[in-house]
């Protein structure tokens, strides 16, 4: 299996899972930034969704979430070729009750 393949094939799995606990996920773009003559985006992102699956050690709560994010994505030839995300990974955790707030 190639590397890209293999990069592919993690991915999908990924978010296979999100899907699974997460069957309405929807990303709403805020803002987004792309500069004339660079191959770099960036994009602000508010993730909705209802948790109705298990999603990492956290049965399905039925709790709506609400999430905001960044991501800096480089293109090449119409396509992402690597990426960074920020987002409120803490956050997720306390609406799924994985995390308490303190």
């Amino acid at each position: 299996m190639t590397h890209g393949l293999a990069l592919a094939t993690k991915f999908c799995e990924h978010w296979k899972n999100w899907w699974t606990a997460f069957p309405d996920v929807n990303f709403a773009v805020q803002e987004l930034i792309a500069e004339s003559g660079t191959s770099t985006v960036l994009t602000r992102w508010i993730l909705t969704g209802t948790q109705s699956g298990q999603f990492r050690r956290a049965a399905a709560t039925g709790n709506r979430i609400e999430v905001e994010g960044v991501s800096i994505d480089r293109i090449s030839n119409g396509l992402v070729v690597s990426g960074f995300d920020a987002w409120g990974s803490a956050v997720l955790r306390r609406q799924i009750w994985l995390l308490t707030a303190n």
